[in-house]
């Protein structure tokens, strides 16, 4: 028994050739061969008590397709006692995790209202948030408490609407004075 050979016709290699065509032409038309990322942090390596972090993260359909975004410092990703920060931009919302990491406390962006557990404090007021194309920066300011001194690493995260996510991507360090 002989194996049979594709055809060249419309079902074989050259029908085959045309779908791939047609799948290359929808990845570049909806930017799915982009990712969604983490850009930076500024600054990235440090000392302090007190300091405005500005974080920027890109979506390949636009800064306004992300719906969380985050900022963990810690000595690892288990957020438990640490400065886990997130955004909705959807809501104009900051939250900042308790010190189990089981519940979140909320204010408004905008507003005149601080976040606050064991670890650090977050203030609203000084925080700000602009988008440009694909990348959204935010400003965050944050009062890291003594009990929290030490070496920490920091860590940024990322989701959009079709369910893209980064995980914790380790974007810099920071240490908190004794």
């Amino acid at each position: 028994m002989q194996a049979s050979r594709p055809s060249c016709g419309p079902s074989g290699v050259g029908g085959f050739r045309k779908r791939l065509l047609t799948l290359a032409a929808l990845i570049l038309s909806c930017g799915c061969g982009r990712s969604l990322s983490v850009v930076s942090i500024s600054p990235d390596i440090g000392t302090g008590t007190q300091q405005t972090f500005t974080l920027v993260y890109s979506a390949p359909a636009g800064f306004s397709d992300l719906t969380n975004i985050g900022v963990l410092i810690a000595t690892s990703t288990d957020a438990i006692d640490t400065c886990y920060v997130w955004y909705d931009p959807i809501h104009d919302a900051l939250k900042l995790a308790d010190d189990d990491a089981v519940n979140w406390i909320e204010t408004s962006r905008r507003g005149q209202g601080s976040l606050e557990n064991s670890q650090c404090r977050v203030t609203a007021a000084g925080s700000s948030m602009s988008g440009d194309g694909t990348k959204l920066t935010l400003r965050i300011p944050v009062t890291f408490k003594r009990a929290f001194a030490g070496r920490k690493i920091v860590y940024l995260y990322a989701e959009e609407r079709q369910g893209l996510k980064t995980g914790f991507v380790r974007k810099g360090r920071w240490a908190v004075p004794y």
